[in-house]
């Protein structure tokens, strides 16, 4: 019988596996360094440079989300659009952070 690593034991403990979202970055940080996905993506514990560069990371892929949901429908989107869309998530990232 294999063994069953403590931090899986952990995560069945808590209810199965509780997060809300799953990305290529999040499974790959899990098969780099289960703890470290753990502490991110299960119990948001991040240090200050995580912090500045997932406030930075989602507002690019808030960009990008933009962008391809209004290429699926055919439109192609002015870049100064996505721009926008990108600073205005960013913008968002900082008042949750001040309010923190």
């Amino acid at each position: 019988m294999q063994h069953i690593p403590d931090i899986v034991s952990e995560l069945i403990s808590n209810g199965g596996f509780p997060t809300k979202h799953l990305s290529y970055s999040s499974l790959k940080e899990y098969l780099r360094n289960p703890r470290s996905f753990l502490k991110k993506y299960v119990r948001y514990e991040f240090d200050d440079q995580t912090k500045a560069v997932l406030m930075v990371g989602r507002a690019v892929h808030k960009g990008l989300e933009i962008y391809f949901e209004a290429y699926k429908t055919g439109e192609i989107m002015e870049v100064e659009k996505v721009h926008l869309a990108g600073i205005d998530q960013f913008r968002r990232e900082l008042l949750i952070t001040r309010i923190k």
